[in-house]
């Protein structure tokens, strides 16, 4: 039964939906932060960079870790807010929603006339990569404070699964992963139609934005991000994380589906627990639960209708407790293509019956099937026949123009940042393939990662 996980759901994430909602667009960048000698990261050099902003920026501390150090801050013009995410060695960018993409734009390149020139005096520098070129050489120690510790010792859970889980042992991964995430806000009425055509072009958008080779590994795919997240605690519940399997009917069938979403940390007090996932439903069924404190003490909770509170789903297409809805499956982008991420989703839902219509009896999945997942970790990869790279390149160029016609009718000029990926068609390489071209040519990670910080075409 899941008639008080529903309830409580719906409740969570049904409730700020509105009927015919202003169209805002909210950005969250994520960055590595590498030493340009090669080796680990300075952590005390990142922290100074927040209290930099504080001191001189017109921000604010917002959080601290257990040693007091800023670990999240918020400008006071526009509550923007720059942070660490999870580790230090990963910068986040979260911008206050706006209507014109242009406006994050140009709040980025004043924040970044900041930031890169502090980190380059220092031999450091923000970079264009979906994973951290060092992370084996990083100390990718969690930020201390009590959500990123539970989150390390809930992934270390992993140490113990059965093998017939096949879960990778990274489990500190999300210090060094990055990505680009985008947050538009949707009515109900436009809920399962828009979950269900962004779903669908996952596998072009997986050849197109693909920015996550995992360097110093043999894995050949672009998008290593996916491996990471659904192969770890993140991904036992296969409704937790990643693409969805199916087609939705109505919003009923998506608060199924998060009722599906799995449940492994609450709060008591002061104290944050984390415990084997549940789904939400199961979760809600049961008496007690067997949990641990970031100590490791065990401890007995009984569910509570307000342990939703730090529930979220991880899925590439996610409704938001804010009434938005999510896109979270790209890697972060090369920096003279940050926008592209943002432009190339808004455009797509200004234009929302062109891709209906594109997509009904596409040629692509009467090609290569309906199994999105399997698809999307097929499109990622390196070694792809020259037919099969044609036609992925053919359905991204398809969803460039209506995204491209999306844009141009709101008459802001947002589509200038499709400009990089209208490119990688052209020349038939997207950012995993051509660093990774270059590290074959003889490129040191640090020559790579000084290339994808080119931000001339920002300028």
């Amino acid at each position: 039964m899941k008639t008080i996980a529903k309830e409580l759901l719906e409740k969570a994430y049904f409730e700020k939906l509105k009927e015919t909602p202003i169209l805002y667009t909210g950005v969250e960048l994520e960055f590595p932060i590498i030493n340009l000698d090669g080796s680990a990261t300075n952590h005390q050099l990142l922290i100074n960079l927040l209290d930099k902003f504080t001191d001189e920026e017109g921000f604010t501390i917002t959080h601290t870790d257990f040693d007091g150090n800023t670990i999240e801050i918020i400008s006071e013009d526009n509550e923007d807010t720059i942070l660490f995410e999870c580790g230090y060695n990963t910068l986040e960018i979260a911008f206050a929603r706006t209507q014109d993409i242009n406006e994050i734009a140009k709040r980025f390149k004043k924040y970044f006339s900041v930031i890169q020139p502090y980190l380059l005096e220092n031999n450091h520098s923000l970079t264009g990569l979906g994973v951290n070129p060092f992370w084996n050489k990083n100390d990718n120690t969690p930020i201390n404070s009590s959500r990123y510790r539970m989150l390390r010792e809930y992934l270390l859970m992993a140490k113990n699964m059965d093998s017939e889980f096949r879960l990778h042992s990274h489990y500190e991964y999300p210090t060094y992963i990055q990505g680009s995430q985008v947050q538009f806000d949707v009515s109900k009425e436009q809920l399962t139609q828009t979950i269900n055509l962004f779903n669908k072009i996952e596998p072009a958008k997986a050849w197109l934005f693909a920015n996550s080779y995992m360097w110093d590994e043999i894995w050949n795919t672009g998008i290593s991000r996916d491996i990471l997240w659904e192969d770890s605690m993140h991904g036992i519940l296969n409704e937790n994380v990643g693409v969805y399997d199916h087609e939705f009917i109505d919003a009923d069938e998506v608060l199924e589906s998060l009722a599906d979403t799995a449940i492994f940390t609450v709060e008591r007090g002061s104290e944050t627990y984390y415990f084997q996932p549940l789904t939400v439903s199961e979760y809600f069924n049961r008496e007690e639960i067997k949990a641990f404190d970031i100590e490791g003490r065990e401890a007995i909770l009984v569910p509570d209708i307000n342990d939703l509170k730090l529930h979220r789903s991880y899925k590439y297409q996610s409704l938001t407790k804010r009434g938005t809805l999510e896109f979270r499956s790209i890697c972060t982008q090369p920096l003279n293509a940050t926008f592209s991420t943002a432009a190339f989703h808004l455009g797509l839902l200004e234009n929302l019956s062109s891709l209906d219509t594109l997509l009904n009896q596409y040629f692509f999945f009467e090609k290569y099937g309906s199994d999105i997942k399997k698809l999307r970790r097929k499109f990622a990869f390196f070694n792809l026949s020259e037919e099969e790279k044609n036609d992925v390149i053919k359905f991204s160029n398809d969803l460039l123009n209506i995204s491209k016609e999306g844009l141009e009718k709101r008459g802001y000029g947002e589509e200038k940042y499709l400009q990089d990926l209208v490119r990688r068609t052209q020349e038939k390489e997207n950012p995993a393939e051509y660093g990774v071209r270059l590290l074959k040519e003889g490129k040191s990670l640090v020559d790579i990662s000084k290339e994808f910080a080119n931000i001339d075409a920002l300028k």
